[in-house]
C-alpha cells in the first residue's frame, strides 16, 4: 500500500483568478441597515474606481483559487470566495488571510485525492511504502 508524502509548495501550482460576481453589493448586505448598505456600496465603488483597468474586476468579484499537483495535473481542487472587493490580485494576496486559507484547504483536498490514487499512479518521488508484506517478514 502506498501513501503520498505530504505535499509542499514546490509540489503544487496555484492559479488565482477573479470572476464577475453575480450578486450585487446590495444583495450581499441584505440584512444591513440602509446606512450600512449605502456605506458598503460606496466603499465597493471607490475600490472599483482605483487602480488600472485590468484591476477593476477585483473591485467586486468572486475569487477562484485552484491548486494543482504539478506531477499529476489531473489532481486539483478549486476553492471559491464570493462578494470580494480588492484593489488588485496582489492586494488580495497581501492583505487577506483568505488566500492562504484557500490554498491550504485545496492542498488538503489534493492530498486526499493523491492518497486515494497512490496505488494507481505509483511515482517513487511522491509516494512512500506504508505496508509492504515483503518487508514485514511475511
Amino acid at each position: 500500500m502506498l501513501r503520498a508524502k505530504s505535499l509542499a509548495n514546490c509540489d503544487i501550482t496555484v492559479s488565482l483568478n477573479a470572476q464577475i460576481e453575480q450578486a450585487t453589493p446590495e444583495q450581499c448586505m441584505k440584512g444591513g441597515s440602509k446606512e450600512e448598505i449605502a456605506g458598503f456600496t460606496k466603499a465597493v465603488e471607490a475600490v472599483k474606481k482605483c487602480g488600472e483597468r485590468a484591476s477593476k474586476l477585483w473591485g467586486w468579484c468572486q475569487i477562484e483559487v485552484t491548486v494543482t499537483v504539478t506531477k499529476f495535473p489531473t489532481i486539483s481542487h478549486t476553492s471559491y470566495l464570493g462578494a470580494c472587493s480588492y484593489k488588485s490580485r496582489q492586494d488580495f494576496i497581501d492583505n487577506s488571510s483568505y488566500y492562504d486559507d484557500m490554498v491550504g484547504k485545496s492542498m488538503i483536498r489534493c492530498q486526499k485525492l493523491l492518497n486515494a490514487e497512490a496505488d494507481k499512479i505509483n511515482d517513487s518521488g511522491l509516494f512512500e511504502d506504508v505496508f509492504n508484506p515483503r518487508y514485514q517478514g511475511v
